[in-house]
């Protein structure tokens, strides 16, 4: 019997493989899409077998977001009937995407993805990684998406221009995927974690993303001022608590067709936040705040160069509260909890300091 019943997209990004981890120790045989496997496959079983994962559990098919059909041989083709779950994290994760770019990789595959559960006789849930703004419904207010079933083209082109092509693109993707789901009545849970760092045990982390850029500018002595205001934060949760929850809620008949926030809402403001880094790294405490609007008027005036951050991901600071009410539930139910905040941002910022993440210059492109 075939084994493909759990295909994972993004398996080799940093939430993926945690979350390739967790499903292995539930049990399931894990089917990574990769673009090289013969290089990626042998990385990720080495990764695997490093935190006690049964990495003979983990197969591959060669394939690419940017393809049509994702780029599958009629072989791997037929072994996608056997489907049971799909879990979709893969992305183009990149700041300063081009439209046709953030389109071809970050929406166009959402259309096959559904139709390969829809042919799957014995389909049980598409699990669909996106982020914590989806969740806000001021926000989707305030971009007209309230009613995203009838947003025209005109309109998401517009919002790709005013928010950038990676948030436009995941917003798109998210509503597209809802909306085909729907329509074919397969079950689905939708994930939007907050800004995910380091291992809660270990502290590790592989991604260069919005909090890691800020946190590297502030120990460069880089960041002169803090963005937003005294109330605006970044919500922050550890990769491993994402990935247990993400590979238990396919076994909960009450999270199908539910969408679950993930954020430890013990998080501090942006700049208290910032201030215990500072402190634990023995770098000044910035306490200069600038308007995040101003920082978008200078990245608009063609001036973002000389900013310390993105432009981009500056979106992702408010003042926003989120109602993580069923998550809390669902998290008790399946046994899950949280460890204490200051011990996990410990680890994560000691992490950062001991494998001289912090020490080496950044890199050009800074994924979210």
């Amino acid at each position: 019997m075939d084994k493909t019943t759990t295909l994972v997209t993004g398996a080799t990004g940093f939430i993926g493989r945690w979350l390739v981890l967790e499903l292995i120790a539930g049990g399931h045989t894990v089917t990574a899409l990769m673009r090289n496997p013969n290089r990626q496959l042998p990385q990720l079983r080495n990764w695997l077998k490093e935190r006690g994962g049964e990495a003979g559990r983990l197969l591959a098919i060669q394939g690419d977001l940017s393809q049509k059909n994702l780029g599958l041989s009629q072989r791997d083709l037929g072994r996608m009937r056997n489907l049971r779950h799909i879990f979709h994290l893969g992305a183009a994760m990149q700041w300063n995407l081009d439209l046709a770019t953030a389109r071809e990789i970050n929406v166009r595959p959402i259309r096959f993805l559904a139709r390969l559960a829809e042919q799957s006789a014995h389909f049980e849930r598409f699990v669909q990684m996106s982020g914590f703004m989806i969740a806000n419904p001021r926000r989707l207010t305030e971009l007209g998406l309230d009613q995203a079933e009838n947003v025209s083209e005109k309109h998401w082109l517009s919002l790709y221009r005013k928010l950038g092509s990676y948030e436009a693109s995941k917003y798109e993707s998210h509503f597209q995927l809802l909306r085909q789901l729907q329509a074919a009545s397969i079950p689905y849970t939708v994930i939007n974690p907050g800004v995910v760092i380091g291992h809660s045990v270990t502290g590790e982390i592989s991604q260069y993303d919005s909090i890691v850029a800020m946190i590297h500018a502030l120990y460069k002595g880089k960041l002169p001022a803090i963005p937003g205001n005294r109330k605006d934060w970044l919500p922050v949760i550890p990769v491993d608590f994402v990935a247990k929850f993400t590979a238990r809620i396919i076994g909960q008949v009450e999270s199908q067709n539910e969408q679950y926030t993930l954020i430890d809402k013990r998080t501090p403001d942006l700049a208290s936040l910032l201030a215990r880094l500072s402190r634990h790294f023995q770098v000044p405490v910035v306490k200069r705040r600038v308007p995040i609007g101003l920082l978008k008027t200078v990245a608009n005036l063609g001036f973002e160069r000389f900013l310390p951050l993105p432009s981009e991901p500056l979106s992702f600071i408010s003042s926003e509260q989120f109602d993580i009410g069923n998550t809390e539930a669902m998290s008790a139910q399946i046994g899950l909890s949280l460890p204490d905040f200051d011990v996990y941002l410990r680890r994560f910022s000691d992490y950062l300091l001991l494998t001289r993440f912090l020490q080496k210059d950044a890199p050009s492109g800074v994924t979210p």
